[in-house]
């Protein structure tokens, strides 16, 4: 679902919207954005489940959310609508590498950390 709605955004002609009374331009335009966005979120709530840590979890999501924040400004250099494509190219490698843990039977977890101060 998240590949097949990142796709209608990329194939989408945003010209159309200019041709659509304003609130079904506002409709549309809320639905084009948000339904990749609300996608992923569930992906993310699926997987989050499934993690045995959940400060490691936290943190790949916070990573991924840091790159997907710094890979934003490439519309700039290819347009809003390319960034979708981008980000189905990231989202099946991400795909890949949990197919590629879970045929390895690793799960998600925390590295350990020594301690640096004993408890008293």
């Amino acid at each position: 679902m998240l590949s097949l709605t990142l796709l209608v955004d990329f194939l989408f002609p945003l010209s159309v919207l200019n041709r659509l009374e304003w609130i079904y331009r506002v409709v549309t335009g809320a639905m084009l954005v948000t339904c990749p966005l609300f996608i992923a979120a569930l992906i993310f709530a699926k997987m989050f489940a499934q993690v045995r840590s959940s400060s490691a979890g936290l943190a790949s999501n916070l990573f991924g959310a840091l790159v997907g924040g710094l890979l934003e400004y490439l519309d700039m250099w290819t347009g809003l609508r390319w960034l979708n494509l981008i980000a189905l190219a990231l989202y099946l490698l991400s795909f890949w590498f949990l197919l590629r843990s879970q045929r390895s039977g690793a799960q998600l977890t925390a590295p350990r950390v020594a301690r640096v101060f004993p408890s008293s």
